[in-house]
């Protein structure tokens, strides 16, 4: 009876610890997930985010629709969908598409990834600029810019931070020796076929990691009129900024042992974290 006890009380520790790290990874929308459904629920976010404003519409509704689309380079479904809005009678309807990149040592044959998240999520959207002309409005006129795949990493990092239902020392830990992500600006593909096989920018600066997301935007008067009006992003997705918070972002301060030149560690404090 004691053994089980036992069994039954490190389970309800290891469920606490576990359940909010599973939940950042269902927003991502990991495919290895028994609750993925074939949605990227951060995609949608991303473009309630685009939305902006306009959600607080009276006596309108939004309902973003995402659908997942596999992708394999250099051409895939993922390569050709195109974000659409359909109004409805009872509601707007934009429909975004999404997939996500993992490294490919996450495979379970093989488990030995450095981190588990995605290393990008590619995300098509609607642009702010088309969404508010589908309401015959124009963003500079209502004051408004347009969105930037910057801004919704950076949302990405307040919302992980805001919807983190775990130890919040976790999080004061990393704020006070943690190494700083920096979302950075922008890089622009010069087309769409350039885009999907572009990998979101990652530096490690040693002071910050920076983070700049492969960006194309499309014009409401693009030539082509079906691939008019476009944000396409490659993301950070919260569950990557829960690793870099939880474990990456500490390696720098608390992994990195000291060496003299002989290769001996130079104080006992260096090795505290790791034992």
């Amino acid at each position: 009876m004691k053994a089980a006890h036992n069994l039954d009380h490190k389970h309800n520790v290891t469920a606490k610890m576990i359940e909010p790290i599973l939940d950042i990874y269902a927003a991502e929308g990991a495919p290895f997930m028994s609750s993925f459904k074939n949605v990227t629920p951060w995609v949608v976010e991303a473009q309630k985010y685009v939305i902006g404003d306009l959600m607080e519409m009276e006596n309108h509704n939004f309902n973003v629709i995402d659908s997942y689309e596999a992708f394999s380079p250099p051409s895939g479904n993922f390569s050709h969908a195109k974000p659409t809005i359909v109004e409805k009678i009872d509601a707007t309807e934009i429909f975004s598409y999404s997939h996500q990149a993992y490294n490919w040592r996450t495979n379970p044959k093989i488990d030995a990834a450095d981190f588990y998240a995605a290393s990008e999520v590619g995300a098509k959207l609607k642009s702010r600029q088309a969404i508010y002309d589908h309401f015959n409005m124009n963003i500079t006129t209502e004051n408004v810019t347009e969105s930037t795949c910057q801004e919704i990493n950076e949302y990405a990092q307040k919302w992980f931070r805001e919807n983190w239902s775990g130890d919040p020392k976790v999080i004061e830990q990393y704020d006070q020796i943690g190494q700083p992500l920096e979302f950075i600006e922008d890089t622009n593909s010069p087309s769409g076929i350039l885009w999907v096989n572009e990998g979101l920018i990652y530096k490690n600066t040693t002071e910050s990691f920076q983070v700049s997301s492969r960006e194309l935007l499309s014009d409401i008067d693009f030539m082509v009129p079906k691939a008019a009006g476009m944000l396409y992003c490659k993301l950070m997705s919260p569950a990557r900024i829960m690793e870099w918070i939880l474990v990456d972002g500490l390696k720098k301060n608390f992994y990195w042992v000291p060496r003299d030149g002989e290769g001996e560690v130079e104080s006992e404090e260096s090795l505290q974290f790791l034992q």
